[in-house]
C-alpha cells in the first residue's frame, strides 16, 4: 500500500500516526507547537431520557429573502416513539410571535414548517452592519404536555463563493447580502495543546478582541478541532465570519473503507451540528493537503511509486471530491464548498490569478518583506512571520539563564527548522539594534508587525483583485516563539496592538517611489465617507516639526492616492503621525508614517485603479 504514513511530516514522533487517527492532526506536532497526543473523552458526555417523542434535529432552509420577506422552511426530525397526534409550535423566542402551530399524525418522522417573516432584519459581517439574528423556539406538545425544545438564534444572510473567469485569471470572493466582502481575518489554533482547559470564558475573549481589531473572518484550520457552541455562537453574535475547514492538514489521506465511513459519520455529524450558524460561510476539505500531495516532493522524498501516486491521488478525490461533498449536498446544500486551500501555488506562473493562495516566499522561500508587496493573489488565506512573545511569557518557561537564541530551553520551544536564524536575520535587516534578549524579543515584534504590515496594505491595496487578507496565526496552543498575534497567556504583540489601524475600515499609507512617496487612503467601507486627516511630523525626540490637515471624499471601496504637502513628508530621522477622523471627530485609524521605513509598492498591473468594479449591492 502507499506510505501514507510518511506524508504526516509534522508528526514528530515515530512511527507517524497522525493521518490515521480522527482527532486533532496538532497533537501530533507542528511548528509552532509540541508533540502531546492525548487520548480519553475531553467533551460532556450525558444521557438524555424522553417520553413518547422528542425533536432529533432541527434545520432551517432559507427558501427566499429580501427586503420584503423571509421565506423558511423549518424542517424538524421527530422521535416518536408512541403512536399519537402531536403538535408542534414555531415561534419567536423573544418577542413570542407564532410563526406556526399545527397537529401532526402518528409516527411521523419529518416534518416541515414553512413561515414567513416580513421586512427581515439581514446578519450583516462586523463592519457592514448589525449581526441581526431571529430567536427561533420550536416545541413539541402532546394533549398540553410540552414535550421537547429546540432552541437556536438564526441569521438570515445570502452568501455566494463567486469564481469567475476575467482578464487576470479567476477571481475567489465571497458576496454577503449581495455585497463583496473584503475578508479582513485570521487564523485560529485551539487556545491550548490539552482541549479542556480551554474555558468558554477564553473563547469569548478572544473573539471579541478579534472583532474589536476589526477583523470580520476566522478560519477555523483544518489541523484543530470542531469547535463547540460557544465558539460559533459567539461568531454569530459579534458578525465574525468562519472559514471553516474539515479536519484535515499537510498529509495524504488513506480510503480504505473502515476510514471512510469514520470520515463520513464525522463529517455529517458536524454539518448537522453547526449548520445552523450564520457566522459558517463557507467549508473547506482540508489545509494544504492537494498542494502537498503535488509540490511537496513527497514522491522523491519517500520514494512512491507511480502506482502508489496514482492511489494516493484517488482517495484524495475519493474523500474531499466525492465523499465530502455528498455529506454537504445532503445536510447543507446552500453553502459554498471548496475541496482545499489553497487552490493555487505562490511560485507558479499563473497562482496569483486565480483562487486562494498561502504565500510562503518569505519565511520558506527566499524572499524578504517586499515579496509581500508583489507576490498578491486572488485570496491571500495564509502568511504570516514569528516574533517572541512577551518576556512574562518567556519567564515562564525560561529563566534568566536561557535568555538567549542558542540555549536549550529556548531551542525547544522553537518548533520551526528555521524559526530562530530567520526572527534574528530580519530582525537585523528591519529592525533597532538590541543591546539585550528583552529588546531583542520587542524588535522581533516590530519586525513581526512591519512584515505583515507591508502584506496587509499591498493585499488592501489590491481591492477588486484580491478580495481577502487572512494571515497566519491569531493565537498560540503553548508559549513560546510563533506567528501568533497574541500569545498562549493572551499577552498581545505589536502586531495585534496595531491591527485596528491595519484593519480600519479607511487607512493610511505611504505607497511608491521613495524619492516622491504618495498618500494612498484605502477602503472598504461600504458606504461613501468624508474623512479628515490630521498629521504632525515629529523629530526623534518627539519635538513636534510641522502639523496640519487635509480632507479627502472617499466615494467607494478602493484606493484614492494624494500627493502630500512637502512638509509632511518625514526624512529618515523623523516620523509623522496621520489621524483618520471622520465627522471631524471619530477616530477611525492611525498611520505613523516611519521615515526609515521604505513607502510600500503600489500593484504592478498597469490598470490596477480599475480592478474589477464589483458592484456593492
Amino acid at each position: 500500500r502507499p506510505p501514507y504514513e510518511k506524508t504526516a511530516v509534522n508528526d514528530t514522533g515515530e512511527p507517524r500516526l497522525a493521518n490515521f487517527a480522527r482527532k486533532a492532526q496538532f497533537h501530533f506536532g507542528w511548528d509552532w507547537g509540541l508533540r502531546l497526543v492525548t487520548m480519553g473523552i475531553w467533551r460532556p458526555v450525558y444521557l438524555e431520557s424522553w417520553q413518547k417523542a422528542r425533536i432529533a434535529d432541527v434545520q432551517v432552509h432559507q427558501r427566499e429573502l429580501s427586503n420584503a420577506r423571509a421565506l423558511l422552511a423549518v424542517e424538524l426530525d421527530l422521535d416518536t416513539q408512541i403512536p399519537a397526534e402531536y403538535q408542534v409550535r414555531v415561534r419567536n423566542g423573544h418577542t413570542k410571535e407564532v410563526y406556526l402551530d399545527d397537529t401532526i399524525g402518528t409516527m411521523t418522522s419529518t416534518f416541515v414548517a414553512e413561515i414567513e417573516i416580513p421586512e427581515p432584519r439581514r446578519w450583516w459581517p462586523a463592519g457592514h452592519g448589525a449581526p441581526d439574528r431571529y430567536h427561533l423556539l420550536c416545541e413539541l406538545l402532546y394533549k398540553g404536555e410540552l414535550l421537547d425544545t429546540f432552541s437556536r438564534h438564526i441569521g438570515l444572510r445570502t452568501v455566494e463563493l463567486v469564481e469567475a473567469a476575467d482578464e487576470y485569471g479567476s477571481s475567489f470572493y465571497f458576496r454577503i447580502n449581495g455585497r463583496p466582502i473584503f475578508v479582513k481575518g485570521a487564523s485560529y489554533i485551539p487556545q491550548d495543546a490539552l482541549l479542556n482547559r480551554i474555558s468558554p470564558a477564553q473563547k469569548i475573549d478572544l473573539l471579541t478582541r478579534a472583532k474589536d481589531a476589526h477583523l470580520n473572518l476566522i478560519r477555523v484550520w483544518g489541523g484543530g478541532i470542531y469547535e463547540d457552541e460557544t465558539f460559533y455562537d459567539t461568531c454569530d453574535s459579534l458578525g465574525l465570519m468562519v472559514w471553516q475547514d474539515f479536519m484535515f492538514a499537510c498529509a495524504a489521506y488513506p480510503a480504505h473503507e473502515e476510514f471512510i465511513d469514520n470520515v463520513r459519520a464525522e463529517v455529517r455529524d458536524n454539518v448537522r451540528r453547526l449548520r445552523n450558524h450564520p457566522s459558517i460561510i463557507t467549508w473547506c476539505g482540508n489545509n494544504e493537503v492537494f498542494m502537498a500531495m503535488d509540490h511537496w516532493g513527497w514522491q522523491k522524498e519517500f520514494k512512491i511509486t507511480k502506482q502508489e501516486e496514482k492511489e494516493m491521488d484517488a482517495a484524495y478525490r475519493q474523500i474531499f471530491q466525492e465523499v465530502l461533498p455528498a455529506v454537504l449536498a445532503s445536510e447543507d446544500p446552500q453553502r459554498p464548498y471548496s475541496h482545499t486551500t489553497p487552490s493555487s501555488i505562490w511560485w507558479e506562473a499563473d497562482g496569483l490569478g486565480r483562487g486562494t493562495l498561502h504565500y510562503w516566499g518569505v519565511w520558506h522561500g527566499p524572499d524578504d518583506f517586499s515579496g509581500y508587496e508583489t507576490k498578491v493573489g486572488r485570496y491571500m488565506n495564509e502568511y504570516g512571520f514569528q516574533s517572541f512573545p512577551e518576556m512574562a511569557t518567556i519567564a515562564a518557561f525560561a529563566d534568566s539563564s536561557q535568555w538567549s537564541l542558542d540555549s536549550p530551553v529556548m531551542k525547544h520551544h522553537q518548533k520551526s527548522y528555521v524559526g530562530n536564524g530567520l526572527i534574528e536575520k530580519f530582525t537585523k535587516q528591519y529592525g533597532e539594534p538590541a543591546e539585550d534578549f528583552p529588546e531583542f524579543v520587542y524588535q522581533s515584534q516590530r519586525v513581526q508587525y512591519e512584515g505583515l504590515r507591508r502584506a496587509i496594505i499591498a493585499h488592501r491595496l489590491h481591492w477588486g483583485y484580491c478580495m481577502g487578507t487572512t494571515f497566519w496565526q491569531l493565537n498560540d496552543c503553548w508559549p513560546g516563539p510563533s506567528w501568533s498575534a497574541i500569545d498562549y497567556y493572551g499577552r498581545e504583540k505589536v502586531l495585534f496592538q496595531e491591527l485596528p489601524n491595519l484593519y480600519a475600515p479607511i487607512i493610511a499609507a505611504a505607497v511608491g517611489d521613495p524619492a516622491s512617496p504618495q498618500l494612498a487612503i484605502i477602503s472598504d467601507a461600504p458606504t461613501p465617507q468624508e474623512v479628515v486627516l490630521q498629521w504632525t511630523k515629529q523629530a526623534a525626540d518627539g519635538r513636534p516639526l510641522a502639523s496640519g490637515e487635509l480632507s479627502v471624499s472617499v466615494p467607494q471601496p478602493g484606493t484614492r492616492l494624494l500627493t502630500p504637502p512637502l512638509v509632511m513628508s518625514p526624512n529618515s530621522a523623523q516620523r509623522t503621525i496621520v489621524k483618520l477622523l471622520t465627522n471631524g471627530k471619530n477616530a477611525i485609524s492611525t498611520f505613523i508614517w516611519d521615515g526609515k521605513q521604505p513607502p510600500i509598492q503600489l500593484p504592478l498591473h498597469k490598470k490596477w485603479q480599475t480592478f474589477p468594479q464589483l458592484v456593492l449591492e
